[in-house]
């Protein structure tokens, strides 16, 4: 799973997304930059947006205290 927080391109806003591509996620985060940000979507935007994205921890089905 890929992981993404809109903050972390300067934006001061705590919107998160949690795809399995990272194609989902630019997709997602453009049409959030320019509908709520009411910013222009430029390749070096996506480009910071794209840099910013992380694979989000596999936690599985392991339960708290419970035998791996």
């Amino acid at each position: 799973m890929k992981q993404f927080a809109c903050g972390a391109v300067g934006t001061g806003c705590d919107a998160l997304w949690v795809c399995s591509t990272e194609e989902q996620i630019l997709t997602l985060e453009a049409a959030h930059l320019r509908d709520e940000h009411g910013l222009e979507v430029t390749a070096e935007l996506m480009t910071r947006v794209a840099d910013a994205i992380y694979t989000a921890p596999a936690y599985g089905s392991v339960l708290a205290g419970a035998a791996a």
